[in-house]
C-alpha cells in the first residue's frame, strides 16, 4: 500500500512506478470516477473517430484514428 497526501489544491501524485506499470506517459488522459467510497483512475484510451475502435489509436490532428483507419485514409 502506498499513501500520498493531498496538497492544498486537492491534488495527489501518482508514483512513477504505478504510471509505468500502466503505460501512462506525460500528456496521457486519465479517467477518474467514483465507485461507492473508492476513487478509480485509469488511462483514457480515445476511440477512433472513423470506426469507433479504441485499439491502437493515435492522435491525428483534431481527433484519434486507429491504425487500420489511418492506413486506409493514408492510401486515399
Amino acid at each position: 500500500m502506498l499513501i500520498r497526501n493531498v496538497d492544498k489544491s486537492g491534488r495527489i501524485a501518482v508514483p512513477k512506478k504505478i504510471l509505468k506499470a500502466l503505460n501512462i506517459n506525460n500528456g496521457d488522459g486519465i479517467e477518474i470516477y467514483v465507485d461507492g467510497e473508492c476513487i478509480n483512475l485509469q488511462k483514457h484510451i480515445a476511440d477512433c473517430y472513423v470506426c469507433g475502435s479504441s485499439h491502437d489509436t493515435q492522435n491525428a490532428n483534431k481527433g484519434y484514428l486507429c491504425h487500420r483507419c489511418f492506413e486506409k485514409l493514408k492510401l486515399k
